[in-house]
């Protein structure tokens, strides 16, 4: 019997521990494997000062402002990720229903609801969309200029993290809070 796998180690192991009790097999399949190192630093998430100062920085009336306040809520409301964010589409959101369609990995798809105030903030966005040059676009978020659709690196969460004082903010950060809120 294989002496050295600790406790945690066995625990996961027990169809092949069990093989061995049994004489079934005579040399653990694992035995010289050792265990992954799994990190301790988790990602942190956005304490509730930390994003009423986040959404504080989009209290303005401007086209990025309005666009701005709807990606944060966006990712608040729905834990999409960057790029299914950025590659939401008119067509996509649904006021009525209070949800989008997002286009997530491996081409699925998902309707995912968000509340009052994103939907609050999309409208708005939306208004001030309908004056942007490239209006006509089929994208929801467009660049501030020029008639492109907003690329994934081109949503600065971290410019408005910086703007609140709020270090490593990212696009991730807020899909863990969700979670966080979540658990």
């Amino acid at each position: 019997m294989v002496h050295h796998l600790d406790d945690r180690q066995s625990l996961r192991l027990n169809g092949a521990n069990y093989l061995l009790e049994c004489e079934e097999i005579y040399r653990h399949p694992m035995e010289k494997l050792s265990q992954p190192d799994t990190p301790d630093k988790l990602v942190p998430v956005v304490s509730d000062d930390e994003l009423a100062r986040l959404l504080d920085t989009c209290r303005g009336k401007s086209y990025r402002d309005r666009r701005d306040m709807a990606i944060i809520r966006l990712f608040l409301d729905t834990g999409a990720r960057l790029t299914e964010v950025a590659n939401l589409k008119l067509a996509d959101v649904d006021l009525h229903r209070d949800g989008v369609l997002v286009h997530g990995k491996g081409n699925r798809q998902r309707f995912v609801p968000f509340g009052e105030r994103t939907g609050k903030a999309i409208s708005r966005y939306l208004r001030t969309r309908s004056r942007h040059r490239a209006a006509d676009s089929p994208y929801l978020l467009l660049a501030e200029r020029g008639r492109e659709p907003l690329k994934p690196n081109e949503i600065m969460i971290r410019r408005r993290g910086n703007d609140a004082d709020i270090p490593n903010m990212h696009a991730h950060r807020l899909r863990h809070t969700l979670s966080h809120v979540w658990q």
